[in-house]
């Protein structure tokens, strides 16, 4: 809806600017800390966002990338920890 597509922009560069520079993902505070619950919503939020044509940077994806690796457990490649 193109009536909502300014706000919905603000709203992706927001939580854009939220992901913690450090680990990678996002927590209840903007920058700081990660968490796999929320960092697991706010991927949702984004890629949502993408599909629907609103600009993601490739970088915010990297540092997703780098928090769901850190996560994982090392000795199951099926587990991952909520907090590490």
């Amino acid at each position: 809806d193109e009536a909502v597509r300014g706000a919905a922009q603000r709203a992706v560069d927001f939580l854009v600017e939220s992901q913690d520079p450090v680990a990678g993902g996002w927590r209840y505070s903007p920058r700081i800390g990660s968490d796999t619950s929320v960092t697991g919503w706010v991927m949702m939020a984004l890629k949502s966002a993408e599909l629907s044509g609103l600009r993601v940077p490739g970088s915010t994806y990297v540092g997703l990338q780098k928090w769901i690796e850190d996560s994982q457990a090392k000795d199951s490649p099926y587990l991952y920890r909520y907090n590490w």
